[in-house]
């Protein structure tokens, strides 16, 4: 995500044209939808994971072989939800006097508009808000769980699943703060009226967001 994310929302806001040419025309909304969604989606198994290992102590959890299975399916989808991008965005010139023109258009606004508010409502903020409310409940509850492995666990790997448990409802939240900004400026673009102009904050807020 940091290697391709940051440095082409940047190359947009500081040149006037599409400096990317078309390949990244082609994988920019790609590649940014497939780090969003297998990072939200990993979070989800994750965070499951988690969940049972506090409510079932003693049940078996993913071996290796489950794990490896659970990380290619979730790239795998992340892969199909994210490919409609690659087809929508069209990079195009046009040749002026004295100037080349560059620029990356979404083919089919209308449809790319309702795509976006489908993948992030149920598949993107809707987890992140339940994942929030589940690590808040297992953070209540650790003390439980403490009392029911203490038997079996040494205290310092019991420390370390509190602070790793910690460390990802944090992670969490940080990932909603990072993200949201950028969805809203998104939704704010999608959803406005087709002949109204967009205001003065929005390139501004955009560079901000990315």
């Amino acid at each position: 995500m940091i290697r391709f994310c940051p440095w082409m929302g940047l190359v947009d806001h500081v040149y006037q044209n599409y400096e990317l040419g078309p390949v990244f025309c082609k994988l920019e909304g790609f590649l940014k939808m497939l780090c969003l969604l297998a990072s939200v989606l990993s979070l989800v198994i994750i965070s499951i994971d988690r969940f049972i290992a506090i409510a079932y102590p003693f049940k078996r959890h993913l071996n290796h072989k489950a794990s490896y299975l659970v990380i290619f399916a979730i790239w795998a989808l992340a892969v199909i939800l994210s490919s409609p991008l690659a087809f929508w965005r069209s990079y195009k010139e046009r040749q002026w006097a004295d100037y080349l023109e560059k620029w990356c258009p979404e083919v089919n606004v209308e449809t790319t508009k309702y795509y976006w508010l489908f993948l992030m409502l149920p598949l993107v903020y809707f987890p992140l808000i339940v994942m929030i409310v589940v690590h808040s409940v297992i953070i209540k509850h650790m003390d439980r769980y403490e009392r029911m492995t203490a038997i079996n666990e040494t205290p310092v790997r019991v420390k370390h699943s509190r602070t790793l448990i910690k460390m990802l409802f944090i992670y969490i939240l940080t990932t909603i703060v990072c993200w949201f900004p950028l969805q809203l400026v998104v939704m704010y673009r999608r959803f406005k009226s087709p002949t109204a102009e967009l205001p003065s904050w929005y390139l501004d807020g955009c560079f901000i967001a990315q």
